[in-house]
């Protein structure tokens, strides 16, 4: 993916919407070619947006970014805390030996789906891709604004044939 062109498309926004991310059909043979582009395409969303002095960036994500953990791993990352940080080591001890149920309850930036498992390409790429672009805010954000959301279902017309990166098989 070419970082060409964004500054133009960020030119003059006050707020972006970043709905875009690759949706194969089916399984890919290589996850890496949905979640590359969907990570490497968010940051660079976030960092034209920043450049070009927008306000805001509102990000759709996903519910499979932060609902397909257990509840005893509620919280808990791979390498440190959810935010990329330290910050919450005291807290994801917490959510570990305290498990709260996930019937009913309400999600939060402590939330985040593992990507230890058999989780699909494209929940495992909004999980990565929200996870950088929220380390990304952090370390570089600057004065940009991040909000995100996590719907749990695509509606409307989906056309396959003009999905250029849909699966092969």
């Amino acid at each position: 993916m070419s970082s060409e062109g964004w500054a133009d498309a960020a030119a003059g926004c006050t707020f972006v919407l970043h709905t875009a991310a690759p949706s194969p059909l089916t399984e890919p043979d290589n996850p890496n070619t949905v979640v590359a582009p969907t990570r490497d395409g968010t940051i660079r969303v976030l960092r034209a947006a920043r450049d070009a002095g927008a306000r805001r960036v509102v990000f759709t994500s996903s519910f499979g970014a932060v609902g397909y953990g257990t509840p005893a791993t509620k919280g808990v990352a791979e390498s440190g805390a959810a935010n990329g940080t330290a910050a919450n080591d005291a807290e994801n001890a917490r959510a570990e030996a305290n498990p709260a149920s996930s019937a009913g309850r309400l999600y939060d930036e402590t939330d985040w789906s593992s990507t230890k498992g058999e989780l699909g390409a494209g929940i495992w790429a909004k999980t990565l891709a929200e996870r950088a672009a929220w380390q990304f805010m952090a370390a570089e954000g600057g004065d940009l604004e991040l909000a995100v959301i996590n719907p749990v279902s695509m509606f409307g017309p989906f056309s396959a044939r003009a999905c250029p990166h849909r699966s092969p098989r």
